[in-house]
């Protein structure tokens, strides 16, 4: 057996992806267990002997003689699998062409095949593209629809009608001559306003406490300083520049999906379960993604290209318009959280007490993950908070709204390092110390975060002049096992509220490292991800549904918005963390707490748009 059949077979054996070689079984380990070492994390991953011994018996050999084998290969695995830290890039140099392409390209369709769109509910001729929560279908215009050249059907999906015809541009036609309505509007009333005034009432309901240490409310009762403020984050889209789509071709003996997707297991999953098909007769073919950011994890897309490739019996092309990708999300929770904390005599943490509102995800797509009642991405980010505060808790207070929710790129640590790093800002002004310092005296346990922040501060020039009128904000985030602190400098214009950010300044402590130039670029994307969400993004909801539809009213950061970024990669030999979030969550309160410092004002609401700036400019 050699070492390509050792690693083939086995991670065929296993049912996780990231589990590249196997250990032999341990001295006192269970006899009907076997033993997977999974080379990213650096664990052993238990397996169930009836998983792996189908595999042992079709490499030969006896059981002992096949484990030393797996021993042997293990440990040579290991050996030669050593980190090269050498820069390396997929990008040509100039007069090269570049030679990557997908595994497998997207067929072009020919004229008997299908493109389709998938058109929303409207609830009146004045807003045809507000989806509204809980509606049905009432009426369409049958006729008119089927009055369009090239048009082959309109079917029935769950959230509405979708039109198949020869061309994407006679689908879009079709879809607008249905003058599709709803009926029975599930929540009329729901609002950008109506929501953030049910998440601050919830604030003063219990919650389940996933976090508690000392004495909370004894410590606040007793401190020399007392802190209590409340932070407000909105929905968010992932806004991904190629909307979704999917092409599927359903036959009678075989399913081929070319999809856009994050989630190959998921699609596999349910085109079995829709077809009726056998998992070895589909083929799921991932084509590169226009931006993902958790959006591509879900299969709704997917599960109504199968469905018109089914009811038409040919293969079909779905493509969705901006104003439907953009109402029909699975948003970044909309969330608050009230915070109160507590300073000694000594100018000494001694409380933090973290109350979060939030919808569930977790509840929905991985139900077995919540424990309690509390769903981890909530909380993620509060729950392991690294801060050594004595008396600390973290109370969840779930609160499930119409509107869907889903991972967005960082998950919960996206909006808890907002308000996590803007409170110890805010802490750190009620002590009279410099915010670098006092991050650092309640890190004191924690190597890697303090790392990351010195070296952070050190490379912006932190405590250094600026020119007049900036000002600089630093943060820090562990999330995905990934250590990232980030100084933002920015300018605020008084007058307008507009606010400036020059240069970020990034660290990051991501363990082994394989390729600083893949580290470089996506703390760059990540950052810049973030800081769009920052400055501009929010999902705004009106007459029971989404009312922002396309980039005219939710605004992204332009190119000529995107500021300097320099990156610092600090090595600490430990093991591979992620890198394609870590770099989001520390760039907002970095910007945020810059603001207070260029202005003396605490932007405790996002986006931080001109006017929300003024306002907290007004109550400084």
């Amino acid at each position: 057996m050699n070492d390509s059949t050792l690693w083939y077979g086995y991670l065929e054996a296993g049912d996780r992806s990231s589990a590249v070689a196997i250990d032999k079984k341990l001295a006192t380990g269970d006899p009907t267990t076997v033993y997977m070492f999974n080379l990213k994390r650096g664990e052993i991953i238990e397996y169930k002997r009836a998983i792996v011994e189908p595999k042992l018996r079709e490499l030969g050999g006896n059981e002992q003689e096949t484990l030393g084998e797996l021993k042997s290969g293990y440990r040579k695995a290991r050996s030669d699998f050593q980190p090269r830290g050498e820069r390396t890039s997929n990008i040509p140099e100039r007069g090269r062409a570049a030679t990557a392409k997908p595994v497998q390209p997207v067929p072009e369709l020919e004229p008997d095949d299908d493109y389709a769109d998938e058109p929303l509910l409207d609830d009146d001729a004045d807003d045809a593209e507000l989806a509204a929560y809980g509606a049905g279908l009432a009426s369409f215009d049958k006729e008119a629809a089927q009055g369009v050249s090239g048009v082959h059907a309109v079917v029935p999906v769950h959230s509405g009608m979708a039109v198949s015809a020869d061309t994407i541009d006679a689908a879009w036609k079709d879809r607008d001559a249905l003058h599709a309505v709803c009926k029975d509007h599930g929540y009329p009333r729901l609002s950008t306003e109506s929501l953030e005034k049910d998440f601050l009432n919830h604030l003063d309901s219990a919650g389940v406490m996933a976090r508690n240490i000392g004495n909370v409310k004894t410590a606040i009762e007793q401190a020399e300083k007392k802190l209590d403020v409340t932070y407000v984050l909105p929905y968010l889209s992932h806004a991904t520049m190629e909307p979704m789509n999917c092409t599927v071709d359903v036959r009678p003996n075989g399913c081929n999906i070319w999809a856009p997707t994050q989630n190959q297991s998921g699609v596999l999953a349910l085109a079995a379960k829709l077809t009726g098909l056998k998992p070895g007769q589909i083929h799921v073919h991932t084509t590169f993604l226009g931006g993902g950011f958790g959006r591509r994890f879900e299969t709704d897309f997917v599960e109504e290209a199968l469905l018109l490739s089914l009811s038409t019996g040919k293969p079909v092309k779905l493509v969705w318009k901006r104003e439907e990708d953009m109402q029909n999300d699975f948003y970044r929770p909309a969330n608050v959280s009230g915070i109160q904390g507590a300073i000694d005599d000594k100018g000494r943490a001694t409380a933090w007490s973290h109350k979060i509102v939030c919808p569930s995800i977790f509840s929905r797509v991985f139900p077995g993950r919540m424990k309690n009642g509390i769903d981890p991405a909530a909380v993620e980010g509060l729950q392991n908070m690294e801060y050594e505060i004595p008396n600390l808790s973290v109370e969840y207070v779930r609160m499930d709204a119409p509107v869907p929710v889903g991972f967005w790129r960082s998950v919960g640590s996206s909006h808890n390092a907002f308000t996590v790093e803007s409170f110890v800002d805010e802490l750190a002004h009620a002590a009279g110390k410099d915010p670098l310092d006092f991050r650092l005296g309640l890190l004191k346990k924690h190597s890697r975060a303090k790392r990351v922040l010195e070296v952070a501060a050190e490379k912006s020039g932190w405590g250094k002049p600026l020119s007049k009128g900036q000002a600089r904000g630093i943060a820090y985030h562990l999330s995905f096992e990934s250590y990232v602190a980030e100084v933002a400098e920015v300018s605020v214009d008084t007058k307008s509220g507009a606010i400036t950010v020059h240069k970020v300044t990034c660290a990051v402590d991501c363990g082994s490292v394989v390729n600083p130039a893949i580290i470089e670029a996506q703390m760059m994307g990540g950052l810049t991800m973030g800081l769009s969400a920052a400055l501009k993004e929010k999902i705004e909801l009106a007459d029971g549904g989404v009312k922002s539809a396309n980039f005219n009213n939710y605004e992204l950061l332009r190119m000529s918005e995107a500021p300097e970024v320099d990156v610092h990669i600090v090595k600490s030999g430990a093991k591979l963390g992620g890198i394609g979030e870590p770099g989001v969550p520390p760039v907002a309160p970095a910007v945020a707490n810059a603001v207070f410092a260029a202005t003396g004002a605490r932007v405790r609401r996002l986006p931080m748009k001109p006017e929300t700036v003024l306002a907290a400019m007004k109550q400084a």
